[in-house]
């Protein structure tokens, strides 16, 4: 909780590790410093001046705090209205996702960058990858994402494998049970994928690798939320408790390796 409340115009409750700890004052957003910070910052940085706007300016860096750009909008969160879940929106967020890319591809970060590989790509080469866009990093105005936000994750990996990240979490890609439980039930992940694919702009080869990285996917994430959950760290032991999610991983992972073959046929 920061210390002075009376220049706080909005606390963000929402998350999970930052969860009570980022608020807003004025058009700025104050953040805890990580280690990673100042790399994310010339990340950002970077991408102003590629002339990505979907994603927020860089300010400054003090002793505990980062300052970025508020980036105004509505950030989904359960109970989904019914537009987040409509096939145009899944396309306009891999389109977005696309344009990231392209955008991050001339980045040469310094030598003395420091990232949070919690979940990143394992090859650790290619762009810097943001690895955590699902509904609760994505800000829409009208129907439409204009901004990724919380980049605590960005860190060198494959675009696919960035791309797959994303595509997990909005398709889903996720046994139909397992999504009702978080919001997103009901839904053709089938179409959906082809959708996702279709707006991020993949050939058949990159749609069938991006579905061999999937359970590479599930598994990153499964350590990392396991090795926070060892730690005893309040919020991840609270969502692994309330999610059932030593099942819920299980189910996912056997979900994916049974519909492999599906997936890939509706490639052809």
């Amino acid at each position: 909780m920061p210390s002075t409340e009376a220049n706080i115009d909005e606390l963000f409750e929402d998350g999970i590790a930052n969860a009570g700890a980022i608020y807003k004052r004025g058009n700025e957003v104050v953040r805890p410093l990580q280690v990673h910070s100042s790399s994310v910052h010339q990340l950002l940085k970077h991408l102003q001046q590629a002339g990505f706007t979907a994603a927020p300016a860089p300010i400054a860096i003090d002793e505990t705090t980062e300052r970025i750009s508020f980036m105004p909008g509505v950030v989904p969160a359960p109970p989904y209205s019914p537009w987040c879940l409509e096939d145009q929106t899944l396309y306009e967020i891999a389109r977005l996702h696309r344009s990231y890319h392209d955008a991050v591809t001339s980045f040469q970060p310094e030598e003395n960058c420091k990232w949070n590989t919690g979940l990143a790509d394992p090859a650790g080469v290619g762009i810097v990858c943001h690895n955590d866009l699902g509904p609760g990093n994505i800000v829409f105005n009208d129907g439409l994402p204009t901004g990724f936000i919380d980049w605590d994750f960005a860190a060198p990996g494959r675009a696919l494998w960035d791309a797959a990240r994303t595509a997990r979490a909005w398709i889903p890609l996720d046994d139909p049970q397992n999504a009702s439980t978080y919001g997103f039930g009901g839904l053709d992940p089938i179409k959906r994928f082809q959708v996702f694919c279709d707006g991020y702009g993949m050939n058949r080869q990159q749609r069938r690798e991006l579905l061999d990285l999937l359970n590479e996917c599930n598994a990153v994430s499964v350590a990392y939320v396991a090795s926070q959950v060892k730690q005893g760290k309040p919020a991840f032991v609270k969502m692994w408790k309330d999610y059932k999610l030593d099942a819920l991983y299980k189910v996912r992972t056997k979900w994916i390796e049974d519909n492999h073959d599906v997936f890939v046929k509706a490639l052809i």
